[in-house]
């Protein structure tokens, strides 16, 4: 149910009663043929029961739901001291479509970029655009001490543009910040990320 739920989530699960399950409801159910609770969202409600699905998920779930197989729906989760509401009815059937818009494009976007892919990588090698990035926004580099070991964040202005941590071999920057900071730098970071690790495995 990614993004409308997170893991660690505390879910307030109100039952029904005599309200309507409405599609676009949020809803922990018990399915017919499993032992284990799931919540997802209701996509059709209809006299032979209720079909669902998760946010994440493309296609809808196998089992077509009864009303006692529903706990309820959920209206509210708890995440780091933060009570959220969640929304359902045709708000929260309106947001579902939104996200899986959303994810849709998020897949078209590499495709349509692909045949683009070697004048990308030129530009970025050959650091042209850099050039001209003013001052304020010069990628910068902070440090993150973690558990696990450490992590390098790469900064433009304010956003966040790429990380390092000891589990790359090599830096991860989104889309199209990479054409905006020099090969070299990127290579001294990385150089430095890894000798700060090994100083400390050793």
């Amino acid at each position: 149910m990614n993004p409308t739920l997170k893991n660690l989530d505390m879910l307030i699960v109100v039952p029904y009663g005599e309200k309507k399950i409405r599609r676009g409801d949020v809803i922990t159910f018990m399915p017919p043929d499993r032992d284990i609770s799931i919540t997802h969202r209701v996509v059709s409600v209809d006299e032979k029961g209720v079909k669902t699905l998760g946010d994440n998920n493309d296609l809808p779930d196998d089992c077509l739901l009864q009303p006692e197989d529903i706990w309820g729906c959920v209206e509210y989760a708890e995440r780091k001291n933060k009570r959220i509401r969640i929304y359902g009815g045709i708000t929260g059937h309106l947001y579902a479509k939104i996200i899986r818009a959303i994810r849709r494009i998020k897949r078209t976007i590499p495709k349509i970029f692909m045949p683009l892919r070697p004048i990308y990588r030129f530009l970025h090698r050959s650091g042209l655009l850099a050039r001209f990035v003013p001052d304020r926004l010069k990628p910068r580099t902070i440090y993150y001490e973690k558990q696990d070991g450490g992590e390098f964040h790469l900064l433009m202005g304010k956003w966040l543009i790429g990380h390092l941590d000891h589990n790359r071999t090599d830096w991860y920057i989104r889309i199209p910040f990479r054409l905006f900071v020099h090969e070299k730098e990127l290579m001294e970071f990385r150089e430095k990320f890894l000798s700060m690790y090994q100083d400390r495995s050793d």
